[in-house]
């Protein structure tokens, strides 16, 4: 029952991660086109600023919420009671985070003039709260979840291609923003109203839930601050443009994380609870092939962006984002690293009760990125950005290993990521060294035969030296195909 519950959970994950892929693939080059980088820099400083405020409202509420109301599904009322107790203390937090972004968008210049934007993203803050999401994640409707989202996001395709036909149209374009990644959450809120109960107010206990929320929150600020630091601070330091450049990039490293952390997200739960009950090398052998798993989907698309990068950006976002091409180049390398991060600071020190080294090494990397952000950024602008956020993400990796020490081992199949090192670096030269002769070819056509050509290359690479990973999935599909 517990091996199927996980596939399953993958599955639901996978598919939700192929939606957050499809659905900025499908609007990000009309909208970067319309918007152009200016405006597209605008929306992605009030996304940011916005951002910064939400993560404080929610105060750790996506993992703690999780965690807590899992381990009560069993006793209903004790559960209604967990669930009001969080949803107070929640909206009580999120009045605070609203009042302090509107006194930061009265008396900070660079917010003023963002202010219709940075209102329009504040919705984003009740929506959020209202909408529970670690309520659903912790009853593990997956298939609610999958579905309420993809019609959303449907939805707001559909608004935007009929509303967004100009780059005034920004504030527009922001509203729908918000609808399709939000407005779903009133049906969350409406779903739960059974699991909320708040007449009897002398059995809520808020205050057991403060200080282990406050954990989460210093786990979840990190994230954040990476996701949304470089971008403020190219709003501060450089030009609308430089930001919209930079989150050009953004949005394609973000499509590839979906994808490579998806697994990552769906082992936590069973790795806690191997580690729970002492079965330590039945999750050892989970996190190895996790961990082969980040290195192998992680280097491949890092070598193909960094081959094909000029004509990934023309295709998604048109000859006016040729400039971001190095940026791209740069920042796609985070993704190994943001994977690798994850893998130590969630799936293997969180499990093993040891938040606080995930925290530290939060932070070192966060003041890596900040003191390299002013440094480099007046120079190098986006690009500094870019290499920044690669080392900041590079010295928690780093942190979390020297942690570890010698024990790190028990979780990487090193024979086995040493095969993928070598296949990958085979494959990236012989891509590389072919590349140049696709470019008569349309840019289309060019990244879909060389894609296709750097897939058959690396897949056949890691079958002749027997990759774990892909040699259990060749063997399964040929034992289905044979039972069939």
């Amino acid at each position: 029952m517990a091996a199927k519950s996980l596939r399953k959970n993958f599955l639901m994950n996978t598919f939700l991660s192929m939606s957050s892929f499809l659905f900025p693939l499908i609007t990000f080059p009309y909208i970067s086109r319309i918007l152009m980088a200016s405006g597209l820099g605008k929306i992605n400083f009030a996304t940011s600023v916005v951002n910064y405020l939400l993560t404080f409202a929610m105060l750790g509420m996506p993992l703690y919420g999780v965690k807590v109301c899992a381990s009560h599904l069993k006793d209903r009322r004790k559960l209604i009671q967990v669930v009001s107790e969080l949803l107070l203390i929640n909206i009580f937090v999120g009045v605070v985070a609203l009042i302090i972004l509107a006194l930061l968008t009265i008396f900070i210049g660079k917010f003023r003039e963002n202010w219709e934007l940075i209102a329009i993203f504040s919705c984003l803050i009740p929506l959020n709260i209202i909408g529970m999401e670690w309520l659903y994640k912790a009853l593990e409707e997956y298939s609610y979840i999958a579905v309420r989202t993809m019609i959303f996001k449907v939805l707001g395709i559909v608004l935007m291609f009929a509303f967004v036909h100009d780059r005034t149209d920004y504030l527009i374009y922001a509203a729908i923003t918000v609808f399709a990644g939000s407005a779903s959450y009133i049906l969350n809120f409406i779903k739960a109203l059974p699991y909320l109960n708040f007449r009897k107010k002398e059995a809520l206990n808020l205050k057991q839930h403060v200080r282990p929320l406050l954990s989460f929150f210093l786990l979840t600020v990190s994230w954040t601050i990476y996701t949304n630091t470089d971008v403020i601070m190219l709003g501060f330091l450089s030009t609308d443009s430089q930001v919209g450049y930079y989150s050009a990039s953004l949005r394609i490293k973000s499509i590839v994380l979906s994808i490579v952390g998806s697994l990552s997200t769906v082992i936590l739960p069973r790795v806690v609870h191997y580690f729970a009950e002492e079965r330590y090398e039945e999750a050892k052998l989970i996190l190895r092939k996790s961990s082969s798993f980040i290195w192998l989907s992680s280097l491949y698309f890092i070598g193909f962006i960094i081959i094909s990068a000029e004509g990934i950006i023309t295709l998604l976002s048109g000859d006016g984002y040729l400039l971001a091409t190095p940026t791209l180049q740069a920042t796609i390398v985070t993704v190994l690293f943001v994977g690798l991060s994850a893998f130590l600071g969630t799936n293997i020190l969180v499990s093993l009760g040891k938040e606080r080294v995930t925290i530290r090494a939060s932070f070192v990397g966060i003041l890596i990125n900040i003191l390299l952000n002013l440094l480099l950024i007046p120079r190098l602008a986006s690009l500094g950005a870019g290499i920044a956020t690669v080392v900041g993400e590079a010295s928690m990796v780093l942190y979390e290993l020297l942690y570890l020490g010698k024990e790190s081992h028990e979780y990487f199949d090193e024979r086995n990521i040493a095969k993928i090192l070598l296949v990958f670096t085979a494959t990236f030269l012989i891509t590389t060294f072919i590349y140049p002769s696709l470019s008569v070819l349309p840019i289309f056509f060019r990244l879909l035969v060389s894609g296709g050509l750097y897939s058959l290359i690396y897949g056949i690479g890691l079958y002749l030296v027997k990759e774990n990973l892909v040699v259990d999935w060749v063997g399964g599909l040929l034992k289905r195909f044979k039972n069939s």
